[in-house]
């Protein structure tokens, strides 16, 4: 059961759901400050469903393509985990936020955006890409959805290089790597309130030179 007094999270997933196992696994610690009610998935095959369940996560599925005037069902699912903020982690399709929920809701992106995304950008399509346009350098984005793909305020981002001899699956070990790596300081850091807006920019995520210190490599 979880701590009134912690954020609590739903987790939005389409696959295997690996960054939701790491966001169960860290919530499971007695003094995190954020807990996951809800894992919410677009397909019932989806192998995350699984590792939510054997955690004693509440899990739901529900029509991830639905046109943004019917996404009704997607929201009350959402609302039945009473969350706090919400997180796309490998979550395939275009969300409708409503205005309650703008800034509340987060995606993790695999690249740095704005350059590789949109619609059709997910998993090996962004790589390629990536490895296509020549460019030293990829990574992470943590941003704020909007009522586009990747296109909302960006929260963070965690650079990896990329190297002469990377394969697309090379790089994306890399970027998945970085994502695993970056998720709990920055669920940590949104959970606590040290993510605010300042300026025009948010400000408060983690700093990439603290990602290892804070896995203690």
């Amino acid at each position: 059961m979880s701590s009134p007094s912690r954020f609590r999270l739903v987790i939005l997933i389409s696959g295997g759901g690996g960054l939701m196992r790491r966001a169960v696994h860290a919530a499971a610690v007695e003094h995190a400050p954020f807990c996951v009610t809800r894992v919410i998935a677009s397909r019932a095959d989806a192998a995350g469903l699984d590792v939510a369940r054997s955690a004693g996560v509440e899990t739901a599925v529900v029509r991830g393509n639905a046109p943004v005037s019917q996404q009704h069902e997607i929201w009350r699912e959402i609302e039945a985990g009473e969350p706090q903020g919400v997180m796309l982690l490998g979550w395939l399709h275009r969300l409708h936020v409503p205005p309650p929920w703008m800034h509340r809701v987060v995606n993790v992106h695999p690249s740095l955006l704005p350059l590789f995304g949109g619609k059709g950008m997910w998993g090996h399509h962004v790589h390629e890409a990536v490895l296509a346009a020549g460019v030293r350098v990829s990574g992470c984005t943590y941003h704020f959805v909007d009522e586009h793909y990747d296109t909302g305020p960006i929260v963070a981002q965690y650079a990896v290089p990329v190297e002469d001899a990377d394969t697309v699956d090379a790089l994306a070990d890399r970027v998945i790597g970085m994502q695993h790596l970056s998720l709990v300081p920055f669920l940590e850091a949104w959970s606590s309130g040290r993510i605010r807006l300042e300026g025009g920019r948010w400000v408060g995520a983690p700093a990439a030179a603290g990602l290892r210190m804070h896995a203690g490599l």
